[in-house]
């Protein structure tokens, strides 16, 4: 099969429109003052790019035919200049290197941090901060620097991280929030969600006598059935159906994410436990459908000391977002 590979299938149209795909989704935005994000090119006279970043291809071409790379990487500094032709470029580090040679760094370089903070000092407007990088990364001086009006993290974006980030920059893509609650994330617009579907009560039946007699208890009472000796999985699965409206100006793609969590306690339980996730694309001003399918003896059980999974009975909470629904769950 590889065999039968040759140049026409590197670099495909295909392969670039991935690339670039790849790169959107992985960019974060992390601080946006006064929604300073996105730029309007119509109103944006000039544009200063400072960093090695912009006009490099050093984080990205290992292994690769540099000049080969370099025709094909969408360089910060070539793509903004389609945007904003008066763009210019500066390195920022001519006598000092700016750039650490760890991919694992826990702070950002004095170096880098310095240049950083003079650049918001000095500017007569508020600045972006673009961050790339794999590792944790402690950016709070920037955080906390009011001239410093918004915040991208990038990663490693790869050949199409320049093209993807103008068009987050500009607002021809909007980043998603992040899809986890302790991490960071913002987007353009704002999302509300309803639960448009999902039931209320479920009746469990064992395997030997049809309705269960015996209860498992707690030490402190509260009640619980194993998973296994109950008649059928299958039989109890359900569907969640979810709208989800985007209420802002614009489109973009959102992650959508069903959690659940048992009000009782019980020990060993997990607070809260994720029950799927999907990433959809939303219209402004318009809701989007989404159903997740629900097992309650995978995704509301857990698994005790012993190894052994166990469901508990009594109230049940689904969340999505700050949206709540209770199941109550009897014997």
């Amino acid at each position: 099969m590889f065999g039968r590979l040759g140049s026409k299938d590197v670099c495909t149209k295909e392969h670039q429109r991935l690339a670039l795909e790849a790169a959107r989704q992985g960019i974060v935005l992390l601080k946006n003052d006064n929604n300073f994000l996105p730029l309007n090119k119509d109103h944006v006279s000039s544009l200063a790019i400072i960093g090695p970043g912009a006009n490099s291809t050093s984080p990205f071409d290992q292994g690769v035919d540099i000049q080969e790379f370099h025709a094909i990487c969408n360089l910060m500094l070539r793509v903004s200049k389609t945007y904003i032709k008066k763009t210019t470029f500066a390195s920022g580090c001519l006598d000092v290197a700016c750039e650490s040679n760890s991919m694992f760094n826990e702070a950002l370089h004095v170096t880098e941090m310095e240049l950083i903070s003079l650049v918001a000092s000095v500017s007569k407007k508020r600045i972006i901060l673009v961050l790339t990088g794999g590792g944790p990364l402690d950016f709070s001086f920037a955080e906390a620097d009011s001239h410093i009006a918004s915040i991208i993290w990038v990663g490693y974006p790869g050949e199409a991280g320049g093209k993807a980030l103008a068009e987050v920059i500009f607002g021809y893509y909007n980043p998603g929030e992040a899809v986890y609650e302790f991490g960071h994330g913002l987007s353009y617009t704002n999302y509300t969600y309803m639960f448009l579907s999902a039931p209320n009560k479920m009746i469990l039946v064992s395997k030997a006598s049809g309705t269960l007699r015996k209860l498992y208890e707690t030490e402190v009472g509260i009640g619980y059935v194993p998973t296994d000796e109950l008649l059928s999985c299958d039989a109890l699965r359900f569907n969640v159906q979810l709208s989800v409206m985007n209420v802002g100006h614009m489109d973009g793609s959102h992650v959508v994410m069903l959690y659940s969590k048992a009000s009782s306690y019980v020990e060993g339980a997990p607070r809260k436990q994720l029950i799927g996730f999907s990433r959809i694309h939303t219209t402004a001003h318009r809701s989007t459908d989404v159903s997740f399918m629900v097992d309650p003896c995978e995704h509301l059980s857990f698994a005790n000391e012993h190894g052994k999974r166990i469901l508990p009975v009594g109230k049940h909470i689904l969340m999505s977002g700050e949206l709540e629904h209770s199941l109550l769950i009897n014997i």
